[in-house]
């Protein structure tokens, strides 16, 4: 007889909850040592995190690791804000482009330090990009951005080139909220 007793099963579910509650823990603690040791200096993805929020007051929006690719980042911005402007949560008149970075460019900077921001202007008139000089205004925007944070970066100056930050460490700090949200998803208690 090949079936399968039932208290068996509900026996491997409970260990295998057992085992995803405790991964889950040690994650969430070996995350917390690391970030002790970083101190309470803001990191470079909190100066990011704060050029983004003084793009977002100038009227370009962002968005942390938006996509997979630098097509699916332009494309995806975009949609963001014709449907910010339909829903009415974002004013025509105050959009005037985005920034983000996508999955392949975390990558690039886990390993070589160096994070690249795809931006574009917004016309919502046209729902598509504005013009050149626009999306120029956006790029110079961005660099002097990330340049008030602290960050060192470069742009070309040229519409279709991309803000580039060197010497990065990529730390990034996990928001007690996302915390509490893992610990219920694995059935844990408040920390």
């Amino acid at each position: 007889d090949d079936s399968v007793d039932p208290a068996d099963v509900e026996a491997m579910e409970e260990r295998a909850e057992e085992l995803t509650q405790r991964a889950v823990v040690a994650a969430i603690d070996a995350q917390r040592l690391l970030e002790a040791d970083w101190g309470e200096d803001p990191t470079d993805v909190d100066r990011i995190d704060a050029a983004f929020a003084t793009l977002g007051a100038r009227g370009i929006i962002c968005e942390h690791n938006c996509t997979e690719t630098i097509s699916g980042l332009h494309h995806g911005m975009a949609e963001r804000l014709k449907r910010g402007v339909a829903a009415g949560t974002l004013l025509p008149e105050a959009a005037r482009g985005y920034a983000s970075y996508h999955d392949q460019d975390v990558h690039r900077v886990l390993d070589t330090g160096e994070l690249t921001f795809g931006f574009s202007s917004w016309c919502a008139e046209e729902e598509a990009a504005g013009t050149p000089e626009q999306t120029a205004a956006v790029g110079a925007a961005v660099a002097e951005a990330l340049e008030q944070q602290g960050l060192a970066a470069y742009w070309a100056g040229h519409p279709d080139s991309r803000v580039m930050v060197a010497g990065l460490a990529w730390r990034r700090r996990v928001p007690h909220a996302e915390v509490q949200e893992l610990r219920e998803e694995a059935g844990l208690g408040p920390e």
